[in-house]
């Protein structure tokens, strides 16, 4: 995806509001001299032992403990728009678990899961103080909070060494975490943590999609504004269809094709109703798991700390997840219908035109926007991406 960094790079340069640049430094290696007597052979394989004895030790110390906290009990109200054996549902329970387990027990919520519950119903819930936690997408959510509209479509996190990655999300939370919470805390809420995105798919009825051009005369469901907006730019017809309708939409006609994430796919089954699914080497939204910022002030700083930790927790162990949930959905796919892998150059086709959708949400977007934007941005360019 290196067009789409230079074509990126290039918008922000427009603007005025990219400094700095990369840095790189080359290995150097020297080439151990050969051993010349058997004595000189023991005492290197001798050391050599003790080196390695060293090395594993250095390790083990430095995995770091699981934390606990002492602390006074109290009990959340979380909303799930997902429900048991969904991948979203997952990371809730990972998220409970982890936060009774930290607190020694002391420490919990309750949730309340329907895949009929609705974003926008998730964000007034939680602006009006009628829940605790929930998760929020940001191709949804960022009509409100705006500045997360450069999170609402593929082109902004992806996984840098392929689906079974374990570690990119983690450093592009470290990349963006302070910008998203700050970006919340203006609308009265917290950031915890990001779910785990899968890659993006369009399912489609009676259409091979490879190119936005597949599209032409078709109509695409998308998610929120700003993925239609990208749609618009690569003159594509869209339409908005509830959560709980896709897969009927595709069935009956009433749109061609619909896009998602990969899991979102599978746990709504438009493979069953689908004639393909075009799986994109990006991947799609990303959205977050936030609590009410009137409930996270209203903890001691050591509840605070804890959820804090049981929050990162449960994304790493959702992100461990990650090969299996999308080994599943391939099986699951390719059991119903045919499955495109689209190609690095094809994909270039797809996110070229996330450069212009970028323009346009500079401006509607305040500095803080802007910042999320350019962090999204560096964290692909030292990734390679």
């Amino acid at each position: 995806m290196k067009k789409l960094l230079g074509s990126l790079l290039a918008v922000v340069l427009a603007a005025g509001l990219l400094a700095g640049c990369g840095n790189s430094s080359a290995e150097t290696t020297t080439e151990a001299p050969a051993t010349t007597t058997a004595a000189q052979t023991t005492t290197a394989a001798a050391e050599s032992e003790e080196d390695t004895q060293a090395e594993e030790t250095t390790e083990e110390e430095t995995e770091p403990e699981a934390k606990t906290f002492d602390v006074d009990a109290y009990t959340f109200r979380a909303n799930c728009g997902a429900v048991e054996g969904e991948e979203l549902y997952s990371l809730f329970v990972y998220f409970k678990d982890a936060l009774e387990e930290a607190s020694n027990g002391a420490m919990t919520f309750s949730i309340y899961a329907d895949n009929g519950y609705r974003d926008s119903v998730a964000l007034d819930d939680i602006l009006n103080d009628n829940v605790d936690i929930v998760y929020l997408s940001s191709s949804s959510s960022c009509t409100t909070v705006t500045d997360l509209a450069y999170m609402a479509t593929y082109g902004a996190f992806n996984y840098v060494d392929g689906y079974d990655d374990t570690q990119s999300l983690l450093s592009f939370y470290d990349a963006t975490a302070d910008l998203v919470d700050s970006i919340f805390n203006d609308y009265n809420m917290h950031f915890l943590n990001f779910r785990n995105p899968g890659y993006a798919v369009i399912a489609s009825k009676g259409v091979l999609v490879k190119t936005p051009s597949d599209l032409n005369g078709k109509l695409l469901r998308v998610a929120g504004n700003w993925p239609g907006k990208l749609c618009e730019i690569q003159g594509i017809a869209t339409a908005t269809v509830k959560i709980t309708e896709r897969a009927t939409a595709i069935q009956r006609g009433t749109v061609d094709a619909a896009l998602s994430g990969d899991a979102q796919c599978r746990d709504l089954m438009f493979y069953e109703v689908s004639d393909y699914i075009t799986v994109f080497p990006e991947a799609d939204q990303v959205g977050s798991l936030v609590i009410n910022l009137n409930t996270y002030n209203s903890l001691s700083k050591e509840q605070q700390e804890c959820l804090d930790y049981a929050a990162y927790q449960a994304m790493k162990t959702a992100v461990s997840d990650r090969a299996k949930v999308y080994e599943e959905c391939r099986d699951l796919f390719e059991s119903g219908c045919e499955v495109y892998m689209l190609t690095e150059e094809e994909c270039e086709e797809w996110t070229s035109a996330i450069p212009a959708l970028y323009e346009a949400i500079d401006e509607t977007t305040t500095e803080k926007g802007k910042a999320l934007r350019d962090a999204i941005i560096k964290w692909r360019e030292d990734n390679d991406l």
